[in-house]
């Protein structure tokens, strides 16, 4: 086994990139073209940050059991080799998903340049490339429904790290109430969704203008119809549960294909009800507590440091001349001396990293806020909660201005006097 291969396949699994087995990504791996698409993910995306061919040379080994006569689609082709037998369904499998994703790219790039005057033949070939995705993508699932069922087991999915947006996620989930079904205002909903779910790769849409209901699309083609005007309270329960199931089950795949577009940004923070809102402000004021006090131990420290190493100043460059029998004990003294500022420093670093964190936090929860009430204010909402925003106001206001005066000014370590060179020298 490649080592560094398997690694390389630990972390593409681990970020989302890729969703089956070791053995099914060593296989697709030997097409030139294929590692071609994996290197532009882990280069774009920061996860590589060499050339190509180190990185070839690092992961890429040569299959010799593949018959040499084997051949690969071509960059582009976008209808997938034909492959016979039950054993090869999860390489019919594998040619499928890339003729749709081919195919779907190449939709995203005619629709960027064309915009909304596409020519007589960009028409065509979109006309074209609709009815390849489509084929493909039917036969996709049919393939899949075929491997499932001759799967003998069921693998157990590999639990992946959290991620940041893995949380921004689960708040934006919490906007998925019966009482968001029971509302009825499919455009105010339609704008609050937009607002917190775009960014995974769902787009909602009202459903017509004589209809209470939404549309909700997903990047990767599937969508769902929800009704927002159901006549039980069990309905609405109902109707939330399939929301929000249709959407944990098509994140990561339009969350990926999201990614690949030019203009791709990381998930923000973003609140779903004023609730978050208040947490938010709440947990940033004890972090700004807690950073309080750590300034305040930093600080404590360097006073102690001054404290302790006072007798220093005695060492001049005179006095060390009429007593150099002292030069040892003063030696002894400042190198004592240099090793409390060294860590004392370590602690600065630590103090100016988390101030950074704390001031970067407050601007997103500001940010993230401030979006919350635009969203709200669109429909002239009078329920605002004036108790959040002045939560907000007296809480997170106070860490603007300030924090970096709490810093502790660390001075460098004082001049070492070499006797033995007579001359000063920068500790």
């Amino acid at each position: 086994m490649n080592e560094e291969q398997k690694k390389l396949y630990d972390v593409l699994v681990r970020d989302g990139y890729y969703t089956k087995s070791f053995e099914e990504f060593q296989a697709q791996f030997q097409d030139p073209e294929y590692q071609d698409k994996v290197f532009g993910v882990v280069k774009r995306d920061g996860l590589y940050t060499k050339d190509k061919d180190s990185f070839l040379e690092k992961y890429y080994t040569v299959d010799k059991k593949k018959d040499d006569t084997e051949s690969v689609s071509e960059v582009g082709s976008l209808e997938p080799p034909a492959v016979e037998g039950g054993d090869d369904l999860l390489a019919r499998h594998d040619s499928l998903e890339q003729t749709y994703m081919d195919a779907w790219k190449r939709i995203q790039d005619i629709q960027r340049e064309a915009g909304d005057s596409p020519t007589p033949q960009q028409q065509k070939e979109l006309v074209d490339l609709n009815e390849t995705f489509d084929k493909a993508f039917a036969e996709y699932n049919t393939v899949a429904e075929q491997i499932m069922g001759e799967s003998p087991k069921v693998d157990t999915p590999v639990e992946q790290p959290r991620t940041e947006a893995d949380t921004f996620f689960d708040m934006a989930l919490e906007a998925i109430t019966p009482e968001l079904i029971d509302r009825g205002d499919e455009d105010r909903v339609a704008v609050e969704l937009n607002e917190l779910l775009n960014q995974y790769g769902f787009d909602v849409e009202t459903s017509g203008l004589l209809t209470d209901a939404l549309t909700v699309t997903a990047k990767n083609g599937q969508s769902i119809d929800v009704d927002l005007d159901p006549w039980r309270s069990k309905t609405e329960v109902a109707e939330s549960d399939k929301l929000r199931q249709f959407l944990v089950d098509n994140r990561r795949e339009s969350e990926n294909l999201l990614k690949q577009q030019n203009d791709y940004q990381d998930a923000k923070l973003k609140f779903a009800t004023e609730k978050q809102i208040g947490e938010n402000i709440a947990r940033l004021s004890r972090e700004e507590n807690d950073f309080l006090e750590f300034a305040q131990s930093v600080s404590d420290a360097e006073a102690e440091i001054k404290r302790k190493h006072a007798g220093l100043d005695k060492y001049t460059e005179a006095y060390l001349r009429a007593n150099p029998e002292e030069y040892d004990e003063y030696k002894a003294q400042y190198d004592a001396y240099a090793a409390d500022m060294a860590a004392l420093q370590d602690l600065d670093k630590q103090l100016r990293q988390r101030s950074q964190e704390l001031l970067y936090a407050d601007q997103e929860i500001k940010r993230a806020t401030g979006e919350f009430f635009d969203t709200k204010s669109q429909f002239m909402i009078s329920d605002v909660g004036g108790l959040v925003k002045r939560a907000f106001a007296e809480g997170s206001a106070r860490m603007g201005r300030g924090m970096v005066d709490l810093l502790v000014d660390i001075g460098q370590p004082g001049r070492r006097i070499d006797m033995m060179g007579e001359r000063d020298t920068e500790g």
